[in-house]
């Protein structure tokens, strides 16, 4: 591991490729290199795919993030109604009220997510929503190839699945008054918790990164 300076007084870290032979095992060496024992080197590691992320991990995050949309590898997770953030509260429960009426692409949401978008073109392939989140990925996701999976989306579909149809990603537990308008929604079970959550489903969407790439000078950027 390296450390860069700036002129601004700003540094920033990167990480030396190190051959595996040259690696240290024991407890008390440096953590750069016991971070990288699994691995011929550090541009292996960052060029193959990273470990998994489900979708309720990416959500959690999203709703952590600031505009309540992150982005991790191809994939974009968007969060729901902000209830517990004073002044995005009010905002979110307005936009909430423009949904059954074809408003959802004038929601806060839906515009921070075409942001996400246009600063990843190319990129993006899929999209997790969960309430509000939901209604805004299958709006965005219209006319173009990009996958949904939503959970507890205020989605209207009354009609029961035939036989012959394939399940939606479409994710929702019994009992929830969000989704209970859709009937094709794949039922899930939340017990004594929160009928609206998502925390009890474990699908996965996406990897936890983008794969890096080694510089030339032999240090490597890992990158989500």
């Amino acid at each position: 591991m390296k450390k860069k300076y700036y002129g601004d007084g700003k540094s920033t870290w990167s990480i030396q490729s190190t051959p595996i032979e040259h690696q240290i095992t024991h407890p008390s060496a440096p953590i750069e290199h016991q971070i990288t024992t699994h691995l011929s080197t550090l541009a292996e590691r960052a060029l193959q795919p990273m470990a998994v992320v489900e979708d309720r991990v990416g959500l959690a995050r999203a709703y952590a993030a600031p505009d309540s949309v992150v982005t991790i590898g191809d994939t974009i997770y968007v969060g729901g109604t902000q209830i517990s953030r004073w002044g995005e509260n009010f905002r979110d429960i307005l936009d909430d009220v423009k949904i059954p009426f074809h408003g959802t692409r004038s929601t806060y949401r839906y515009a921070q997510l075409q942001k996400a978008l246009a600063a990843h073109p190319g990129q993006i392939k899929h999209l997790v929503g969960h309430s509000l989140g939901g209604s805004v990925i299958l709006e965005a996701a219209k006319g173009t190839n990009l996958t949904t999976t939503t959970y507890g989306a205020p989605a209207t579909d009354l009609l029961e699945k035939t036989l012959l149809e394939k399940a939606p990603m479409r994710f929702a537990n019994r009992g929830d008054p969000v989704s209970s308008m859709d009937n094709k929604a794949q039922i899930g079970f939340n017990g004594l918790g929160n009928p609206h959550s998502y925390s009890n489903f474990d699908h996965t969407s996406a990897g936890n990164s983008q794969p890096g790439y080694e510089n030339k000078d032999g240090s490597v950027t890992l990158f989500e």
